[in-house]
């Protein structure tokens, strides 16, 4: 007996953006920065260097007259005086007591030779398989938190902070055979949608 199966759906996105921008920030002496790279393993390293390439080119554009370092010439810059460990130790010791390391900031500001810098982080993923409950199919989800933000190199002080997410809903409809759990879209699409809406925001 021949089974006729038939599939259909669709895919819903959306995202926000929310932060707050420092009162000082306007009387920053802000003449060169350098948006530095992510890494994170649900993103693969080459995509994660296209999305902070982005940043870096959004930031170029707004403001012509600011000397903007990409992310690969940032970490170029660090590895060639062999200071990539004190920018890792920054970065740790921020993220998890909220507290800037001001030596470790003073530090790799220097080997770059900058007066600002910017850092992108995957903050958060939530991701939901498609299930079944009385109520009927749960759509697989993901969602996902992009936060980025802005240090001075001389006050060690952050400049502002934004956090942008995005947030994938696949929808699918089976008939003719019981549906089949499927798996939450990809992180990356949601850290795509969570970027295009951090961008048109970034002061």
């Amino acid at each position: 007996m021949a089974v006729l199966l038939l599939v259909s759906g669709c895919t819903v996105t959306s995202g926000s953006v929310g932060g707050w921008v420092a009162p000082w920030f306007a009387d920053a002496n802000v003449q060169s920065l350098a948006v530095f790279p992510f890494k994170h393993d649900s993103v693969p390293s080459e995509i994660a260097l296209e999305f902070t390439d982005q940043v870096a080119a959004h930031l170029r554009e707004r403001s012509p007259d600011v000397e903007v370092v990409g992310p690969s010439e940032a970490a170029a810059r660090l590895q060639a005086v062999n200071v990539m460990a004190e920018w890792e130790r920054f970065l740790f010791t921020y993220l998890v007591s909220g507290i800037p390391d001001a030596v470790a900031l003073g530090e790799v500001c220097d080997a770059v030779d900058i007066d600002a810098l910017v850092h992108l982080e995957l903050a958060t993923i939530v991701q939901r398989h498609r299930y079944y409950d009385r109520a009927g199919p749960i759509p697989a989800a993901n969602r996902v938190t992009v936060r980025a933000w802005m240090f001075d190199c001389v006050t060690a002080q952050p400049l502002w902070e934004l956090s942008s997410h995005g947030e994938i809903v696949r929808y699918t409809m089976r008939s003719g055979l019981p549906p089949e759990v499927s798996q939450p879209p990809p992180v990356v699409e949601g850290v795509k949608i969570a970027v295009e809406k951090l961008l048109p925001r970034l002061p």
